[in-house]
């Protein structure tokens, strides 16, 4: 049996890297072949300002369409999110010639969709994810807000949240040099709108001349979020270097600003601090909620909230360094690969034996 993933991006994309690729170890037995759609060369967004561009998206598009065409009946396709993006469902040809899919999601991508601002758009694909969805014969999904949008077209859901190796999250037993508490966030240029939430309260805190430093590993400048004179460290992100960056902080932080997309994401950067056995603070949304088993972090939603919990780690580190090491536990339970694994081969043999 070939097992054919259909992942996004290449390995540098954070999605495909995490739901996808970290996962082809554990497909050994398998014959399994791996097909990006997009490749190293593709730049959100400025593909379409050139001729050279459109081409290459041309490229890429008929790639795709080619890898499709050659699959056979017995293959096994996870496919992540689409199988191209802004064309036609293209479901049609897996039903006619009976392949079998699997489809993952571990963002509201359906919200590019039924909330684009382009109104074409959004009238001819606001239900494209919804079909997708339904003939798939499971659907894995990453976080609560996801299995529900899910589960309104299709009742075989399997609910995997992004987990990570713990054989690369190992946590630093090196204890801090100094006593300035340092708040981390780790994120991308899509991610970075969200620190606007909090740069109110950090201010707060600089204003009582609390020890701190706000140090952010992959903020995108381009936001143009203005943080005064709140002590900042910023870093670039590497993937040879995030789990280092990590360790040196006291606290792991993921402000989400209310919108449509941000609700279906799957908690992952508390899934990172925490296999590092640190503490959260989170907006109170329905995944950082579940990550949260033992209801011990703390979580904000107004700028008097982050202040408070802030406040309250700086004065109680100890007790909250206590609670880092069982978010650890947490992670090595439920959110890595190590315990997840298992989940992804029955689900390939369940498919693989549907007929």
């Amino acid at each position: 049996m070939r097992l054919v993933l259909f992942p996004t991006y290449t390995e540098t994309g954070a999605s495909s890297r995490y739901r996808i690729y970290q996962y082809i170890p554990c497909f050994k037995q398998y014959n399994t072949k791996v097909y990006p759609f997009f490749d190293e060369n593709y730049i959100p967004g400025q593909n379409l300002k050139s001729i050279k561009g459109i081409l290459y998206l041309f490229k890429i598009y008929l790639g795709r369409l080619y890898r499709m065409a050659c699959l056979q009946k017995d293959d096994v396709v996870i496919l992540q999110y689409e199988f191209t993006k802004l064309l036609p469902f293209n479901t049609l040809f897996f039903k006619i010639f009976r392949i079998k899919y699997i489809v993952d999601f571990d963002d509201a991508v359906f919200h590019d969709y039924d909330c684009n601002k382009n109104r074409i758009i959004r009238t001819l694909f606001k239900n494209k994810i919804a079909h997708v969805i339904k003939h798939a014969k499971i659907v894995i999904t990453g976080s609560p807000y996801l299995t529900d949008y899910a589960s309104r077209f299709n009742p075989n859901i399997i609910e995997i949240p992004t987990s990570i190796d713990l054989k690369k999250y190992k946590r630093s037993l090196q204890e801090k040099n100094n006593d300035k508490f340092v708040i981390g966030w780790i994120g991308s240029s899509s991610t970075s709108l969200h620190l606007r939430l909090i740069v109110d309260a950090l201010k707060v805190l600089h204003d009582e001349n609390i020890n701190f430093e706000l140090k952010l590993i992959g903020y995108d400048s381009k936001e143009g979020i203005n943080f005064g004179t709140i002590p900042l460290k910023m870093v670039k992100w590497e993937a040879s270097t995030e789990i280092s960056e990590l360790a040196t902080i006291d606290v792991g932080i993921m402000p989400l600003i209310d919108f449509p997309f941000a609700r279906g994401k799957c908690a992952f950067k508390l899934i990172q601090y925490m296999a590092m056995a640190k503490p959260t603070i989170s907006s109170s949304f329905e995944a950082n909620l579940k990550v949260d088993i033992n209801k011990e972090n703390l979580f904000a939603d107004t700028t008097e909230n982050w202040v408070n919990a802030f406040k309250e780690i700086i004065d109680n580190r100890g007790f909250y360094k206590q609670i880092g090491l069982r978010n650890r536990k947490i992670i090595e339970n439920y959110y890595c690969i190590q315990s997840n694994a298992e989940k992804y081969v029955n689900i390939i043999e369940s498919v693989k034996n549907v007929r």
